[in-house]
């Protein structure tokens, strides 16, 4: 679970980067992600999330605006195993597959099983002065839901901080540094996602339900009706 090629080699060339096993949320859904680089307008638009159903369990569909989608399809155990050629097809319908390419679809095949039944943490998101952490090669296993959105929060803080106009290599700093400084500012928030995402002992799961009651804690499925950054939802972790 929260298995990242990204991450592994990054933790191999760089000593600095601590990787953090961790437990995760029992009874988690588990799923094979898909790639959709050839997105119509006309099947998903720019965007908007998408639950499609064809054959077996729905499969979640997220365009991001001006670009590429990802889907999530979920695996129950019901599946033959090994999973017979165009079974993406079987699963998701042929109008979603005028989106994906052959190559995707094959590879699909052969893509790890996810789910959230455990994941890691990293203690910086650079790496070897040139590599940043984004989505689940930082943390994981997500918030229920959050996945997506904490990835996509991610990449945008970045394009800001590093590469916007106003960015850091704009102002005239190494590539190594403005990573660094972009992990600096992320961080917090990146430790914050990653409490809301925990399992919780006894003790913790009732100081969030106080919690609530005071701002520290998010309400169930607040995060995905606000725009405001995690450390801004929870503060918890800083007292259990």
């Amino acid at each position: 679970p929260g298995w990242s090629p990204a991450r592994t080699a990054a933790a191999e060339q760089d000593p600095n980067l601590v990787v953090t096993p961790r437990e995760g949320r029992a009874g988690e859904t588990t799923y094979k992600t898909f790639n959709i680089d050839n997105p119509r307008d006309e099947v998903l638009e720019p965007g908007w999330l998408y639950m499609v159903k064809h054959n077996g369990p729905p499969n979640i569909v997220s365009r991001i605006p001006g670009g590429t989608a990802i889907g999530i399809s979920n695996i129950d155990g019901h599946e033959p195993d090994p999973l017979p050629p165009g079974f993406l097809r079987h699963r998701v319908g042929d109008n979603l597959m005028t989106c994906i390419t052959t190559e995707e679809a094959d590879a699909f095949n052969g893509r790890v099983i996810s789910d959230a039944g455990g994941g890691f943490t990293t203690n910086q998101l650079h790496a070897g002065g040139c590599v940043v952490l984004i989505g689940d090669a930082a943390v994981s296993p997500p918030p229920p839901g959050a996945g997506i959105n904490h990835a996509l929060e991610a990449a945008g803080h970045l394009v800001d901080c590093v590469l916007g106009q106003d960015g850091l290599l704009a102002r005239g700093q190494t590539v190594e540094s403005a990573i660094r400084a972009y992990s600096d500012a992320r961080m917090p928030d990146e430790v914050a996602y990653a409490f809301l995402g925990a399992s919780k002992d006894p003790l913790q799961t009732v100081a969030c339900m106080v919690g609530t009651l005071f701002g520290m804690y998010p309400p169930r499925g607040a995060i995905k009706e606000s725009c405001a950054p995690f450390s801004e939802h929870c503060q918890m972790h800083h007292y259990v």
